[in-house]
């Protein structure tokens, strides 16, 4: 809900992952499958999940930054495609396939940059200190999710880190 609610186009959207590695796989793997499994349509149609992407603008930078991502080196793990084209009951709308872009490098720009799109970007962490490396790496104040089962990791890294939002699991 935190990266595909509101089409991932909210100041507060999870637009970054990173994951303690032990469970990096099975956490990739999981929320791949249930970006998948979204139904995405116009809001009119029953069972819809996730509409269209504001503005074309919006809609054309998206589908860049998943372009950067591979070009990066990261993975798509599912989504980050057009669903527009050859779909009759889309019509002209922006209306891209929710995206978990795995395997990000350090350096990425989905890791530095406000995508204000349904893409997330997961990355594994080692050591609480490269996870608060990679997370204030930005010069935005994005949300982020940590996932861990340290609470006094958590809590360390909330109040040290400079962020608008972080999640924990």
């Amino acid at each position: 809900r935190g990266a595909f609610g509101l089409t991932g186009q909210a100041c507060t959207g999870t637009s970054r992952v990173l994951v303690a590695r032990p469970l990096y796989d099975a956490l990739t793997e999981r929320l791949a499958a249930a970006a998948g499994k979204l139904k995405v349509g116009p809001g009119t149609e029953d069972g819809v999940q996730m509409g269209p992407v504001a503005t074309r603008a919006q809609y054309d930078k998206i589908l860049a930054f998943v372009a950067i991502a591979r070009d990066e080196g990261a993975r798509v793990a599912t989504g980050g495609a057009s669903l527009t084209a050859g779909d009759a009951r889309l019509g002209n709308g922006n209306f891209i396939s929710p995206a978990v872009i795995a395997d990000v490098p350090a350096a990425s720009r989905l890791l530095r940059e406000e995508i204000f799109g349904p893409v997330v970007a997961v990355r594994a962490f080692d050591t609480l200190d490269e996870a608060m490396a990679i997370a204030d790496e930005t010069e935005y104040g994005l949300a982020l999710s940590l996932v861990t089962n340290d609470l006094p990791s958590v809590i360390r890294f909330a109040r040290e880190t400079r962020h608008g939002i972080v999640k924990v699991n």
